[in-house]
């Protein structure tokens, strides 16, 4: 039980670290992100394919893994932690596995979701 609350301390800190104790905003911002690229390709061209919705969730899954990576990164280095991380042997790669994993999970779930609602309102598609 001590370990899973470990696990869960982990997890938690480090997702505040990844977003900044913003995660709603960045949630928010892939949905309105999504929204608006879907409602601009409905009044312009209503063909879609599994390639356009493809393209559609390329977008919000960029935002959702490239602004936390590089927030991380300054983050560090505004608190001076980037010399701690990468100046200790091996620490650097399990810190920065976990936030990078952290991060993935968090996009891939996202994406899951965004890509249900397309596949219901849009296109039906095999999500997976």
């Amino acid at each position: 039980m001590t370990y899973l609350l470990l696990i869960y301390r982990l997890i938690t800190y480090n997702v505040k670290v990844i977003f900044a104790n913003k995660f709603v905003y960045f949630v928010l911002a892939a949905f309105l992100f999504f929204a608006f690229i879907i409602t601009i390709t409905i009044f312009e061209d209503p063909d879609f394919n599994e390639e356009v919705i493809y393209g559609f969730l390329v977008f919000p899954g960029l935002l959702l893994i490239f602004y936390p990576m590089a927030y991380g990164i300054q983050n560090d280095d505004d608190s001076k932690m980037l010399e701690t991380i990468f100046g200790i042997p091996n620490y650097r790669y399990k810190v920065w596995l976990v936030r990078f994993g952290l991060a993935i999970a968090g996009a891939v779930v996202i994406l899951y979701v965004l890509g249900h609602i397309a596949n219901l309102t849009l296109y039906r598609f095999s999500i997976l």
